[in-house]
């Protein structure tokens, strides 16, 4: 009756505690099944539990299998034996195997266990939302700081860090399968908290949407980094464009003028202004936009910190000190807002702190740059000596402000200098002496002229002073200035019978009239001839070609 059980069948005939009692097989699951002596016992005891108790009794027995077939080495079967006595004295042993429910049990545990590791490696929380789009399940360890408790009944759009920036169907509540998704949600400490979303939705029998499955990382960290390192190849780019920029300009203040455009654009600011700093001090190097009155920007400056970017000033100007080999040379300062209404603060980002220290190296570079420019035109515009415009410069200068005298008809006179009795000084006390006496004309020729004016040595002890803007009557007053002027330096006179003085020649400029630098220059310099042979230290006018009159002395 048991050919077709599946699991084996014994009968104990006899007294089961009898050790030798006869154990019968009655189906082939039995007789496959190989007892051990081990197994034998066992399945004994249980008959003899059931004999004495005379009532059937159930118990689990374990078995070690030796088959080629089995599972593995010393693969271990379970049976749950049901123990039956029967009328005519034997105990009938009728078996259930439970080694396959305890494989499947395993495996699931062992599936749910390997589920939850992957969870967890792949995200930081698992969640579930019903079909309100509210949270209906979240992972025990809870999610961006909150319980549980703190989420389920909740909607998503609730914990938002941005609701404003968010438009369209959120991921949590999706209509087709979504993964990788970020959004920013705020946490239990109100902070921003990025985190990527994968989720599935989740439909009934009938394919109507209840709800959706996922998981959640948090990916504030990689997000900033990215965002960071993005923003670093930007700033990367944008002084590489601003220095490429200010390369191409032909002037140094057509460079620092590109350099403040470009900045103030890039800082999203109302202007900029980029000042330069040597021995004499600060000055302004150019500017763009609004920005406040140079005092005010060089006040800022002066306030600055020679490491990183600060906020000065009562106009709080976002500024950064320029270096070259450790040394100031400059400042860049970017301004927002009205440069008429002070006091009112700008909240400058961390992006453009961080601009503004980018550029600072390149733009103290540059700045060194324009400043070796400078002094190198300096010196090959002025004489060495003096510190006057040499001749080439002079003749350079003198032609624009013949044009600009022209242009807007405005007259003007030049006058030659001719030290009187120099080569004496020279030869009696030296060349140094001489340089003294030189150096000593030269700055009261800049004394007596405005900063408009050009003063000039032409070479040896010859001088021009270009008066702009000046009628004959203030030249030849200049003159008996400078004549004046002079006296004290009579005590370097090689003899009395040779005195130092100077000699002036007046050329006066008119407009209106023919005649060109060159006409001019010949001009004041027949005059100051003139001067000499009636006698020196004294001054003479000879007038344009077109003027039917002889020169005048005085």
């Amino acid at each position: 009756m048991f050919t077709d059980y599946s699991a084996p069948v014994y009968r104990v005939a006899g007294d089961p505690s009898d050790k030798a009692v006869d154990i019968a097989a009655l189906n082939q699951p039995a007789k496959a099944l190989h007892l051990t002596d081990e197994g034998r016992e066992a399945l004994r005891q249980h008959a003899r539990d059931a004999y004495d108790a005379g009532k059937a009794r159930i118990a689990e027995i374990v078995f070690v299998i030796h088959e080629c077939d089995a599972p593995s080495d010393n693969y271990r079967r379970k049976i749950e034996f049901l123990a039956i006595p029967s009328p005519d004295g034997s105990i009938l042993l009728v078996g259930r195997d439970r080694s396959h429910d305890e494989m499947i049990r395993d495996a699931l545990t062992q599936s749910r266990g390997l589920y939850k590791d992957l969870t967890e490696l792949a995200s930081d929380f698992a969640w579930e939302t019903d079909q309100h789009g509210r949270f209906s399940f979240v992972s025990p360890k809870g999610a961006i700081g909150f319980r549980p408790s703190q989420l389920v009944g909740e909607k998503p759009e609730a914990f938002l860090a941005h609701p404003m920036s968010v438009t369209g169907r959120l991921p949590f509540s999706p209509e087709t399968p979504v993964r990788h998704v970020d959004i920013w949600l705020r946490n239990a400490a109100g902070e921003p908290r990025c985190i990527m979303v994968s989720a599935l939705p989740l439909v009934d029998g009938e394919g109507k949407r209840v709800g959706a499955r996922g998981l959640g990382l948090d990916v504030t960290t990689e997000r900033i980094a990215q965002t960071e390192l993005a923003q670093s190849k930007h700033r990367e780019d944008l002084v590489r464009y601003i220095v490429n920029l200010t390369r191409d300009e032909e002037t140094p203040a057509a460079m620092m003028e590109t350099a403040a455009k470009t900045l103030t654009r890039a800082a999203g600011a109302d202007g900029c202004s980029i000042l330069i700093k040597d021995e004499g001090g600060w000055d302004m190097a150019a500017q763009f936009g609004r920005t406040p009155d140079d005092t005010v920007s060089l006040s800022a400056a002066e306030a600055l910190p020679l490491d990183g970017t600060a906020t000065v000033g009562e106009y709080g100007q976002l500024g950064a000190v320029t270096l070259f080999r450790g040394v100031p040379n400059g400042a860049i300062l970017v301004w927002e807002g009205d440069p008429a209404s002070p006091g009112k603060r700008h909240e400058w980002s961390d992006d453009t702190k961080a601009l503004l220290e980018a550029i600072e190296g390149p733009l103290g570079v540059a700045l060194r740059q324009i400043t070796d420019q400078q002094v190198l035109e300096r010196l090959a515009r002025t004489d060495g000596l003096t510190h006057l415009l040499n001749r080439r410069a002079f003749l350079e200068e003198m032609d624009l402000a013949l044009d600009r005298a022209r242009r807007y008809r405005r007259n003007g006179c030049l006058l030659y200098v001719d030290l009187d009795n120099f080569k004496p000084i020279n030869d009696t006390f030296g060349h140094e002496e001489g340089d003294t006496v030189l150096v000593a004309v030269a700055g009261l020729l800049q004394t007596y002229s405005r900063g408009y004016d050009l003063a000039v040595r032409l070479g040896g002890d010859e001088f021009a002073l270009w008066l702009d803007e000046t009628d004959m009557d203030t030249a030849q007053r200049r003159a008996v200035e400078l004549i004046e002027a002079c006296s004290p330096l009579s005590t370097f006179g090689a003899s009395p019978d040779k005195p130092f003085g100077i000699s002036v020649g007046i050329a006066p400029f008119v407009a209106t009239a023919e005649g060109d630098l060159a006409d001019l220059m010949s001009r004041a310099d027949t005059a100051m001839y003139a001067a000499k042979r009636s006698g020196k230290n004294q001054f003479a006018v000879e007038p344009p070609v077109d003027e039917a009159q002889a020169p005048r002395e005085a």
